[in-house]
């Protein structure tokens, strides 16, 4: 298991998300600060979490590109870590050499931690994706926030690092969900390409066409590597690596500067 920052460790111990979107007190106050970017090339473990400077609690849009100068794009993976696919997946990504932001369920992560460290040992990003992937739009804000907090201790847990960017299940945004992701001190990460390779019978010729129609400088790419269409997505990106460099671009985890 990887160690964890004594302070990180520390602030655990005080934490209470849901206390703070029912409104008990300063919520920054119950917010650690820490520091998500990943370490420089390809081989670095992206970086655990330290503290750093106290952020400003903020009503930040949810994020839907990247802010990267030049051909840069983020391609993000959902619902993992699957025991089959996500291996499978990360095999692609390094032969590629190319680095991603994977939003895990902490359910998924208490199954298989050991991917979980994989993902992290290979220089991508974590993001919370949720404990149970759960039906957002019928829970309060506190209990949200409950979910978000769970998630985020599991992976610290198994990862020694906090993750930066919260994702909803099913891209949810209502006032619940933004009030628990401000409180809990997580931007929201969303996506502006959407090839729905989840859909079960979608083939790799439809993903692929997506992709290549939609994408552009910035911007955020959805694909999951826990879902229903696994088989079809890994084959349509292991084409669409090869496209994407041919015309350029180059990838980017959602918190890299």
């Amino acid at each position: 298991m990887s160690a964890i920052h004594p302070r990180t460790a520390r602030l655990l111990g005080s934490l209470s998300l849901a206390a703070a979107v029912v409104g008990a007190g300063n919520p920054e106050a119950h917010r650690p600060a820490v520091d998500h970017r990943p370490t420089e090339g390809w081989f670095g473990r992206a970086t655990p979490a330290v503290p750093a400077g106290s952020p400003t609690l903020g009503h930040s849009a949810p994020i839907r590109t990247v802010a990267h100068s030049g051909q840069c794009i983020a391609l993000t993976f959902d619902d993992g870590p699957h025991p089959i696919y996500t291996p499978q997946l990360l095999y692609i990504l390094r032969r590629h050499r190319v680095r991603a932001t994977f939003f895990l369920t902490g359910i998924q992560c208490e199954k298989y931690p050991t991917i979980v460290r994989r993902i992290a040992d290979e220089g991508h990003e974590l993001g919370n994706h949720g404990y149970l992937h759960a039906r957002l739009d019928q829970m309060a804000a506190s209990a949200i926030a409950e979910d978000i907090r769970r998630a985020d201790q599991v992976i610290l847990r198994i990862s020694g690092i906090w993750p930066r960017y919260f994702r909803p299940a099913g891209g949810v945004l209502t006032p619940s969900v933004l009030q628990a992701a401000e409180h809990s001190g997580h931007p929201i990460a969303m996506w502006s390409v959407d090839p729905r390779d989840w859909v079960v019978g979608r083939d790799a010729t439809a993903i692929t066409a997506v992709v290549k129609d939609t994408v552009g400088p910035g911007r955020i790419v959805l694909f999951h590597d826990g879902g229903g269409n696994q088989p079809r997505m890994l084959e349509a990106l292991d084409n669409l690596l090869d496209f994407l460099k041919n015309q350029g671009y180059q990838f980017v985890t959602l918190s890299e500067e």
